[in-house]
């Protein structure tokens, strides 16, 4: 199977085979930059198409390179133009300054590709790393293809990639949520002790994941509408991963895709929360459920190469290969070996590349040496599956050893019944697979990720596997253990120093705004830092946040400061705003910046806290001497408003507030959203004569009743 297909409970099984059909709205088209183009020219849909596989000898003469690949040389300027910035900076982590794009990174040289296209051949794919293009064209001459002098070699896409045919090129040169509700979801989450890093304020911020598959219905499904999909390509037919409105698409297509997908990126309590809902993604379908052929190495070589020029951190892709259909040549075991399949070399590639990659070991069995490839590449995570009872290894889960005798799996997380979205039948199911436990655990490397961003792809390899549950006793069926994410990042802080939500907090008390942040293990020597810029001022105040607290007050009148010469603060819904940051110091030293880069908003008399943030770990409660109730008291005519404080310790409601005279004769009543914490809700009070009131507080379940006076 070249996709770890769930294994469904036998019910919906029975509810798919009668389901006759569906219908979506048609996805947007993929956004792709302009130098991308040329290599889309060819929808890889044909089950009939020849396609050959051509690999070249170089990146076009050295004689066009006098300058060599470096910065300012056309070339490298063309290859630099491929890659987005947030690509280079992942690089920077694990390449040195000067290496960070090399000649394997270039286009394909175009005069070759012309040269093949006068011979009758239709560029179908480029591969840059393998410097290969995939061509089809119906009186191609292979012999002739072969003797071309920059050709090194030419092979059937419907055969395994074979070492003797490929020479390597070589170088010469802010979201807000309450605290989630999991509900059947906990126990996938729980076995690898995430919910815990969600309970810091770690959702995946800041991290860019990349996933690859069979497609993806993401807009039709309730839980990932609210994902942050940042772009999608599909290899196959180079316009979008939706399968809507297409007769030549199975109708299950991009289920697969979407199941992965929701387990790390969903986010509908108490349904379904993904490991990583405040992550980024990037979409590559690669698949065609319709066959099982070789082909779909080079589709998976290509998506990958698109996913690590578009900056992505981490790689997960619940795929695998090994047996094909009978048009096509199989893969022995014996080249199980980690750096033989197109798929392993890829994987590799991308890996020194910087890009963390996770792949599923499998669903052939524990029983004997059952992998498919990728799961053989040494630089992958590959993952196994538990059982729903969390006893053992799932009886599908497939084994190791690789061809060359090295442990895999690498790490274990439920595999058995999982909850995930599902494009077919209900919009959630419970589902079974490799497929389901490998993005379990990409979405926990994205939590540590978030929290320690200059981490390293091995690195965070490492932490997990140090702290998995038979670290000490690895076997080829379970690899290290079920990972245990809370300890990979209690064993990263002893190596990296405190761990803060990649978010502020804010909310008002009083007069005043209170702002900081969320510390998991304070520790000692931490010194935090907020810089605040009041606009449209360019000055900015700073403000220590102090140990204990780690929170500044801000009053409410310095977001109103009129600089000389200038007007009020920026206007956003009736409010004035600023924008902050924070530098934390362990020791004097820099240790880490939130957000990373540029800056968040602080609002005046709103909460804002980090999605999943555990509110009852925060000092957010009201001073002693401070008390829910309305403010002033008594209120002047001139005033014509009142504050009520309401201090709500629950996710998000409502609160009733009703409003009486002294002879008890309701006057009118408002309902106001409460969001959690502290909540300084204003009241119209300008109707009202001078005199004695009630105000009557319903919210949570709780009835208070205020006395203030208005005064003339």
């Amino acid at each position: 199977m070249n996709r770890h297909q769930p294994c469904f409970d036998a019910a919906f099984k029975i509810v798919c085979a009668i389901i006759i059909g569906y219908w979506c709205d048609l996805m947007q088209p993929v956004l792709l930059p302009a130098q991308t183009a040329p290599m889309l020219a060819l929808p890889l849909q044909s089950t009939s198409a020849t396609f050959l596989r051509v690999f070249l000898r170089d990146k076009g003469p050295e004689s066009l390179r006098p300058s060599g690949f470096q910065a300012g040389a056309p070339l490298y300027e063309q290859t630099r133009a491929l890659h987005t910035e947030r690509a280079l900076k992942r690089r920077a982590k694990v390449l040195p300054e000067n290496a960070l794009l090399s000649l394997q990174d270039a286009p394909i040289f175009e005069p070759y590709l012309d040269s093949l296209r006068k011979r009758g051949a239709v560029i179908a794919l480029r591969l840059r790393w393998r410097n290969s293009v995939l061509v089809t064209g119906a009186n191609l001459s292979v012999e002739e293809l072969r003797r071309l002098p920059f050709v090194a070699s030419v092979q059937s896409a419907r055969e395994r990639l074979k070492p003797t045919t490929v020479q390597e090129y070589v170088q010469k040169s802010t979201t807000n949520c309450p605290t989630p509700n999991y509900g059947n979801a906990l126990r996938q989450l729980a076995l690898s002790r995430i919910p815990p890093l969600h309970a810091a304020g770690l959702t995946g911020q800041g991290v860019v994941i990349g996933v690859i598959d069979t497609g993806f219905r993401w807009k039709e499904q309730t839980s990932l509408k609210g994902a942050s999909i940042l772009g999608e390509y599909d290899v196959i037919r180079q316009d979008t991963t939706s399968t809507a409105n297409r007769t030549d698409d199975r109708r299950d297509q991009d289920s697969h895709g979407t199941q992965v997908l929701s387990v790390i990126a969903a986010y509908d309590p108490p349904n379904l929360i993904g490991a990583a809902f405040g992550a980024q993604f990037y979409l590559a379908k690669t698949e065609d459920t319709r066959y099982e052929r070789n082909i779909e190495q080079d589709n998976y070589a290509a998506g990958l190469e698109w996913l690590e020029s578009r900056g992505v951190d981490i790689m997960t892709a619940s795929l695998g290969y090994s047996r094909f259909d009978s048009t096509d040549e199989s893969m022995p075991y014996s080249e199980m070996d980690g750096k033989t399949s197109l798929v392993a070399r890829s994987v590799n590639d991308a890996a020194r590349r910087g890009v963390l990659c996770f792949i599923p070991a499998g669903n052939d069995g524990i029983t004997g040496s059952t992998l498919s490839t990728p799961a053989d590449a040494d630089s992958a995570v590959v993952v196994g599956a538990m059982a729903a009872d969390s006893l053992g290894a799932a009886a599908f889960s497939s084994s190791g050893p690789t061809a060359d005798g090295r442990i895999k799996p690498d790490l274990m997380a439920q595999g058995q019944r999982v909850v995930s979205a599902s494009p077919i039948g209900q919009e959630y199911q419970a589902a079974s697979g490799t497929s389901l436990s490998t993005p379990i655990l990409a979405g926990g490397a994205a939590l540590l990720l978030s929290a320690f961003p200059n981490m390293k792809p091995w690195e965070i390899r490492e932490v997990l596997i140090k702290t998995a549950s038979q670290a000490k006793k690895p076997d080829n069926v379970m690899g290290y253990g079920i990972a245990d994410v809370e300890g990979a990042l209690t064993q990263a802080t002893a190596r990296y120093g405190v761990v803060a939500s990649p978010e502020l907090l804010s909310y008002p008390l009083l007069e005043a705004q209170r702002v900081g942040i969320a510390v998991k293990n304070p520790g000692a020597g931490l010194e935090a830092t907020l810089f605040v810029q009041f606009a449209p001022s360019q000055d900015t105040m700073r403000f220590s946040l102090g140990d204990g607290t780690r929170f500044a007050t801000i009053p409410f009148a310095q977001f109103q400061r009129t600089p000389a010469g200038g007007a009020m603060g920026m206007a956003i819904a009736g409010t004035m705003q600023a924008q902050a940051f924070v530098e934390v110091r362990i020791n004097g030293a820099a240790h880490l910046r939130i957000p990373r880069t540029g800056t968040l908003p602080i609002i005046p008399r709103q909460t804002s806290l980090p999605c999943g943030l555990n509110v009852s770990r925060l000092p957010i409660e009201l001073p002693d001497n401070v008390k829910e109730g309305l403010f002033p008291n008594p209120i002047s005519r001139a005033t014509r408003t009142v504050s009520l404080l309401v201090n709500a310790q629950e996710p998000s409601t409502e609160a009733e507030c009703g409003i009486f005279n002294s002879f008890g004769q309701h006057l009118f009543s408002e309902k106001i959203s409460v969001n959690t914490g502290v909540n300084i809700l204003p009241l119209d009070m300008s109707s009202l004569a001078s005199g004695v009131y009630f105000a009557r507080v319903r919210y949570n379940g709780r009835l208070s009743v205020y006395k203030f006076m208005i005064v003339p």
